[in-house]
């Protein structure tokens, strides 16, 4: 006996669209069965642990269709709209993204990126099919991922930066302590003060000097060394900063940790939103420290060749682990 689901036009799309074996004959979809055997089952309901199992883990996803099923059952409309809406998300998202890249006056650029990202063709299967909510939802997760990200690179500069001046105060500080000490004894010794002065002062400049340029260098951290001598020869303080220190160090690790989170989201929507990680590091690596290809791999030989006794242990364990 058929159900009034099966007589449903467009339910029977839904069995055309290769949506039935995702949604009607799910279990995981009804909210009949219990929820946490989204943990434990794959895409299509099957436990993971079954040899036919596809191994397609996207707990969020069959939690979405899950949703979709306690609103209004199996009415496909729900199902789409609820497509459609993902990827209104999307678009959203990737125009605020290429707003933030692209310069401050390029407002037609970002509309066009915005509008080409929405109609494009390649998005009409993910889009259209409900089974595609995988990669929609993936893609939402994806970019506020990157998005936190990016954030978390900008609060990162502005925190070394606040050090770097509270850095530039303190021996600021030292130098007009020396400067006011051989003033003094200059008083009492002319001679004295000539050989301290050549002697004191070209250290604790130099000293200066080498802590400001051997700190870590990020982009958009940078004080310029020439105008940071400059100022500490002339004895005049830099300028006062404003934002707490650890004000700064939450906000980092706040978006750090929410950048994690939005990460492991796209992944458990999709197997492929856990490629946000390396985008991640690749933009800070390439963008926002501009290291160019050669320093990343001088940097990789002076560690292999630091940690080469190290390695070789490893690979001799290896071999042993093999040969028994």
């Amino acid at each position: 006996m058929k159900s009034r689901y099966d007589t449903h036009p467009l339910i029977n799309r839904l069995n055309f669209d290769s949506n039935s074996r995702a949604i009607k004959t799910n279990p995981d979809v009804n909210p009949s069965t219990p929820w946490i055997n989204l943990m434990f089952n794959d895409f299509w309901g099957t436990p993971l642990t079954h040899s036919g199992s596809h191994k397609s883990y996207r707990p969020l996803c069959v939690l979405s269709f899950r949703f979709n099923h306690w609103l209004h059952e199996l009415q496909p409309a729900g199902y789409h709209l609820l497509n459609v809406l993902l990827h209104c998300a999307a678009t959203a998202l990737f125009t605020l993204l290429a707003r933030s890249l692209l310069p401050p006056r390029a407002g037609l650029a970002t509309a066009i990126a915005g509008c080409l990202f929405a109609a494009h063709p390649i998005h009409t299967e993910a889009v259209a099919g409900i089974v595609g909510r995988a990669d929609v939802g993936a893609a939402v997760f994806f970019l506020l991922a990157f998005l936190s990200y990016r954030r978390y690179t900008t609060v990162r500069s502005q925190l070394s930066h606040l050090r770097r001046h509270q850095l530039m105060r303190t021996q600021s500080t030292s130098v007009r302590s020396a400067m006011a000490s051989n003033k003094c004894s200059n008083n009492n010794s002319h001679g004295s003060v000539i050989n301290s002065t050549a002697t004191s002062l070209p250290a604790l400049r130099s000293s200066l000097t080498a802590a400001i340029l051997t700190s870590i260098k990020w982009n958009g951290d940078d004080v310029d060394a020439g105008a940071s001598a400059a100022l500490l020869r002339s004895g005049s303080h830099p300028p006062k900063p404003s934002p707490n220190v650890a004000l700064l160090v939450i906000s980092k690790w706040f978006w750090l940790l929410v950048t994690l989170f939005f990460a492991a989201c796209s992944m458990l929507t999709k197997e492929h939103g856990i490629t946000v990680l390396a985008v991640c590091a690749v933009y800070d690596v390439f963008v926002q420290s501009r290291l160019r290809p050669k320093d990343i791999i001088s940097a990789i030989i002076f560690q292999v060749k630091k940690n080469s006794f190290f390695l070789l242990c490893i690979l001799m364990l290896y071999r042993f682990n093999l040969s028994s």
